[in-house]
C-alpha cells in the first residue's frame, strides 16, 4: 500500500502540512521525556540515517522518509533552546556581573523603566552559552546592537502551584528567556561599545520614540489604548479594562497579527499601485513594512505567522503560481518552531494558528449554512463565528472565559479597529516629518479606540458576561476533532449534511456544557464527595476553599504580601476562582485582619458578589477597617464571629466558631482569630487561624474539637505548637500553608517531627495545593505537585 494513502486526504500532496506535523510531534515528545541535547543528536543521526535507507527502498521517489527527519528535527530543536534555558548560571535572588549585547526595541513603561533582550557572552567573566535574558533597569536604554556590561539581581518568579495556575517562569522559556536580572533598585548598566547608528532595531526605536512623542499629549489611558491596538502592547491598561475587553471578546484586537499585516499589505498597495507590472516593487515594499513593523513590535508569534503568510502569499503572485492556504500556514508554523521550539505550547501561538485553521476549514461551510455571499456581511459573519470556534476552546482552556457573542460584534470591532491602525500607521510615517500633524491624525485612533473600551465594559456589564471556567485539556481536544470532522464529513457524505452541522453545534456545546470543574471537582478519588475543601499554595499566607456537592461555596482567608498588596488576590486566588467558574461566595470567613490573611479577600471582595462575610470580633475595629469597607461596597451581610456562631452551608455542611470570646479585645491579633470546625456529616475539619498553642489547648479542654484534619495554626510556628491539644483533637491528617523558603523558619522542626509521628502532614511550600475530598464518612487527599 502507498505510503501517502496511509494519510488523511488534507496531508496528500502537501509535504509541508506532513512535516510540520512531525516536526511538532518531535518537539512534545522531547518536552514530554524531558531529553538532554545528547540523547536529541543521537535520535537525529538515527533519524537520519532510517529516512536515507527509505529513501534508497522508494527510489527517492517518496517525501514521506522526511516526516522521520522532521520528527528527529524538532526533538534535537526543542533539546538545543531546552539546554540553552538551563545553562544559564546565575540562581534566582543572587547578584551577578553579565556582559552581552542588546538586541532588539526595548519597552519603557510609564516610570521610565525599560525592558530589553540581552544575548549574553559572559558571566562572571568567565565565557557562557545559554538563552537570551531580559535586563529591566531604570533612565535612557542602551541602544539595539550596543555591548554592555551589566551588575543585578537575578529575580525570584514565584510558582504558587495550583490547579490552572500561570507559570510565568514557563512563559519566559516559552520566550527564550532563561531569566530577568534588575537593576532598577540596585546594580548599573555600562555601555562598553555604543550599538551601529542604523540598524533595523535603530530605525525601529527612533520611530518608536516619535510615535510616543506624538502620542505623549494624550491621557495615560488613551495612550495605551493606541499603543495596544497598534504595537500589541497592553501593559498601560488597568486591569478592569483588560477584563472587560477579554469578556467581550475584543482582545484579538490587541494581539498584533493578521489584522494589522493585512492593512500593511494595502498600504504597501497604495505606495506602490497595483497591476501586474508592479508585483515586484509591491513584494519588496510590503517585505520591507513587515520587517520594520516586526522590529517594532518585537517578533510575537503571532505576528510572524500573519508576516509569512502574507509573504507566501506574495510569492505565489510574484512567481504566477497558485497560492495554498494550508501550506502557507504549515509554512509559517515551521518557520516559527523552528526559531522558537517551545512557541508550540504557548497560548498566544496556539490561538493564531488556531483562529486561521478555523477560517480556513470551518469557514466555508459556515458560509454555506448562512448563504453568505464571496463577500458581504454575512460571509464577515460567518468567517469571525469561524475565527471564534477555533480559538474560543483555547481561551476558555487557559483564560476561562468564553466570548461567543463577541463575534457578533466581530466585523464592527475588526473595521473600527482596522481604521484605527491606518491611522496609526499614517501618524507614524507623519512623526517623522512634522509631529503635530501625527498628534493630530492620532486623536481619530484615540475616539476610535476609547469607543470600543467604553463599548467593551458597556456589553460586559448589561451582559454580565463571567468567567465559564476551565475546559479541561480531554475536551478540548474533543472539540477541535469534532471541529475538522464537520468539513469532512459536509465533503464526503452529501446526504448527511446535516451530520456536519451537529458536529459544529457539538463543538459549540463541549466549552459551554464541560468548562469548570462543577460543585465538586470530576474526578475526585472518592465516588461521592460531599465537599471538599482546597488549601491554597499562596506563599506565606492562608486561603481555603470550600466546596459542597449541592452548590455552596466559601473561602476562608485570602492569602498576601505585604509588600504587594493586591498581587496574591488578582494572580493567584482570583485566577484559580475563575479556572472553577466561580462567580459568587456565599460566605466569606477572614480568621483574623493579618495582611497574610486577609489582602486578598479584598481584590475577591471588588470582583465577585458574597453572601455573607464573617470576621475576627475580636480584632481592633482598626485593624478590620479596610476589609470592613471592601464588604460593605460589595453589599453582603457582615457579622462579626464570636464562640457560639454557626452557619449552615447546603445540606451536609456545618460551621461552628469555638473563638473569639464575645466582648472580648485581644491585644495579640493571633488570638483573635476564629477557630472553627467544619463538620460534613460525621466528618470534622478544624481551622485554627493563627491561634497560639495555649489558647487552643484551653478551647480543646472545654469543648469537643476531635476532628479527622487539622488546618495547623500559625503556619506551623511554634507559637501554635502544643501536644495536650493535638492529642485532644486526635487528627490524622495535618495541613500547613506556608511559604517556600521563608524567612521565620516556618514550619517548626519539632512541629514537622510530632506530625510524622503521629500523622500524616501535608505542606502547601512542598505540596502546592492540598485537596481534602470528604463523602461525609472519610477523607481523601490529593496534591498539586
Amino acid at each position: 500500500m502507498s505510503i501517502d494513502r496511509l494519510l488523511p486526504r488534507a496531508l496528500q500532496g502537501r509535504p509541508l502540512l506532513g512535516l510540520v506535523l512531525a516536526f511538532s510531534g518531535g518537539i512534545y515528545l522531547c518536552r514530554q521525556f524531558r531529553a538532554g541535547l545528547s540523547t536529541a543528536l543521537i535520535v537525529l543521526a538515527a533519524a537520519a540515517l532510517a529516512a536515507f535507507v527509505l529513501c534508497i527502498m522508494t527510489h527517492f521517489t517518496r517525501w514521506q522518509p522526511l516526516l522521520l527527519c522532521g520528527l528527529a528535527l524538532g526533538f534535537f530543536l526543542c533539546a538545543a533552546q531546552i539546554a540553552d534555558l538551563e545553562a544559564w548560571p546565575v540562581a534566582p535572588g543572587e547578584y551577578a556581573t553579565v556582559s552581552g549585547r542588546v538586541r532588539g526595541v526595548p519597552v519603557v513603561d510609564e516610570e521610565g523603566n525599560y525592558r530589553l533582550r540581552l544575548r549574553v557572552d559572559q558571566v562572571e567573566g568567565e565565557r557562557v552559552r545559554c538563552a537570551d535574558i531580559y535586563l529591566r533597569g531604570a533612565g535612557a536604554p542602551p541602544l539595539s546592537g550596543s555591548r554592555v556590561t551589566v551588575d543585578g539581581y537575578c529575580l525570584k518568579h514565584h510558582y504558587y502551584a495550583n490547579p490552572g495556575a500561570f507559570d510565568y517562569r514557563e512563559y519566559l522559556a516559552q520566550q527564550g528567556i532563561a531569566a530577568e536580572l534588575s537593576t532598577v533598585y540596585s546594580g548599573w548598566v555600562q555601555v562598553d561599545e555604543a550599538g551601529p547608528a542604523f540598524t533595523l532595531a535603530s530605525v525601529s526605536q527612533w520611530l518608536r520614540d516619535s510615535f510616543d512623542k506624538a502620542l505623549s499629549p494624550f491621557a495615560s489611558e488613551q495612550q495605551a489604548l493606541v499603543r495596544g491596538v497598534f504595537l500589541g502592547d497592553d501593559s498601560g491598561l488597568d486591569s478592569y479594562t483588560k477584563q472587560a475587553i477579554s469578556l467581550s471578546g475584543m482582545a484579538h484586537v490587541f494581539a498584533v497579527s493578521g489584522l494589522h499585516v493585512g492593512y500593511l499589505v494595502l498600504l504597501a498597495r497604495f505606495l506602490c499601485g497595483g497591476g501586474f507590472r508592479r508585483r515586484k516593487l509591491r513584494f519588496g515594499v510590503t517585505c520591507g513594512l513587515l520587517l520594520l513593523y516586526l522590529s517594532l513590535c518585537g517578533w510575537t508569534a503571532s505576528m510572524l505567522r500573519a508576516s509569512v503568510m502574507a509573504v507566501a502569499l506574495l510569492s505565489a503572485d510574484l512567481f504566477l503560481e497558485e497560492n495554498d492556504p494550508a501550506s502557507s500556514l504549515a509554512l509559517a508554523a515551521l518557520i516559527c518552531l523552528s526559531l522558537r521550539p517551545l512557541w508550540l505550547f504557548s497560548a498566544g501561538f496556539q490561538m493564531s494558528f488556531a483562529a486561521v485553521w478555523a477560517m480556513y476549514i470551518v469557514g466555508p461551510l459556515l458560509c454555506r449554512l448562512l448563504r453568505a455571499r464571496q463577500a458581504g456581511v454575512l460571509s464577515s459573519l460567518a468567517y469571525a463565528l469561524a475565527a471564534t470556534l477555533g480559538t474560543a476552546p483555547l481561551i476558555c482552556h487557559y483564560f476561562f472565559n468564553l466570548p461567543w457573542w463577541g463575534w457578533l460584534l466581530s466585523p464592527l470591532v475588526i473595521t473600527a479597529a482596522g481604521i484605527a491602525v491606518i491611522l496609526c500607521l499614517i501618524a507614524l510615517l507623519a512623526s517623522i516629518l512634522w509631529l503635530p500633524l501625527a498628534t493630530f491624525i492620532l486623536q481619530g485612533a484615540v475616539w476610535i479606540m476609547q469607543a470600543l473600551s467604553g463599548g467593551a465594559r458597556l456589553l460586559t456589564g448589561w451582559l454580565a458576561t463571567g468567567y465559564a471556567g476551565e475546559l479541561r485539556l480531554p475536551w478540548l481536544l474533543l472539540t477541535y476533532v469534532l471541529l475538522a470532522a464537520a468539513p469532512v464529513v459536509w465533503r464526503r457524505f452529501p446526504r448527511c449534511r446535516q451530520a456536519a452541522y451537529a458536529l459544529l453545534a457539538a463543538a459549540l456545546l463541549i466549552p459551554l456544557t464541560c468548562a469548570g470543574s462543577g460543585p465538586v471537582d470530576r474526578g475526585s478519588p472518592l465516588p461521592h464527595a460531599l465537599a471538599q475543601v482546597t488549601f491554597l499554595d499562596v506563599g506565606q499566607g492562608d486561603c481555603a476553599l470550600l466546596r459542597t456537592a449541592d452548590g455552596g461555596i466559601a473561602l476562608i482567608d485570602g492569602g498576601g504580601l505585604p509588600r504587594s498588596p493586591g498581587y496574591i488576590g488578582s494572580q493567584v486566588v482570583l485566577p484559580y476562582l475563575r479556572s472553577l467558574g466561580v462567580d459568587h461566595i456565599d460566605l466569606m470567613i477572614n480568621s483574623h485582619p493579618d495582611t497574610d490573611h486577609s489582602d486578598g479577600l479584598l481584590t475577591v471582595l471588588d470582583e465577585l458578589p458574597v453572601g455573607t462575610f464573617f470576621y475576627s470580633g475580636g480584632a481592633a475595629e482598626e485593624e478590620n477597617d479596610a476589609l470592613l469597607q471592601a464588604a460593605y461596597r460589595n453589599g453582603c451581610d457582615i457579622h462579626a464571629a464570636y464562640r457560639g456562631d454557626s452557619f449552615r452551608l447546603g445540606d451536609h455542611v456545618d460551621i461552628n466558631v469555638f473563638s473569639p470570646e464575645p466582648d472580648r479585645y485581644y491585644e495579640d491579633g493571633n488570638a483573635a482569630s476564629v477557630v472553627m470546625l467544619v463538620k460534613v456529616d460525621s466528618v470534622r475539619l478544624l481551622f485554627c487561624g493563627d491561634a497560639p498553642g495555649y489558647l487552643l489547648a484551653d478551647i480543646a479542654r472545654e469543648n469537643d474539637l476531635s476532628c479527622q484534619a487539622v488546618k495547623l495554626p500559625h503556619h506551623g510556628s511554634l507559637t501554635g505548637f502544643d501536644e495536650d491539644f493535638y492529642a485532644r483533637i486526635k487528627a490524622e491528617t495535618a495541613v500547613v500553608s506556608v511559604g517556600a523558603e521563608n524567612a521565620y523558619g516556618h514550619p517548626d522542626q519539632a512541629v514537622v517531627e510530632y506530625w510524622q509521628e503521629h500523622g500524616e502532614l501535608y505542606r502547601t511550600d512542598i505540596d502546592g495545593a492540598v485537596t481534602l475530598y470528604t463523602d461525609g464518612t472519610e477523607i481523601a487527599v490529593t496534591t498539586e505537585k
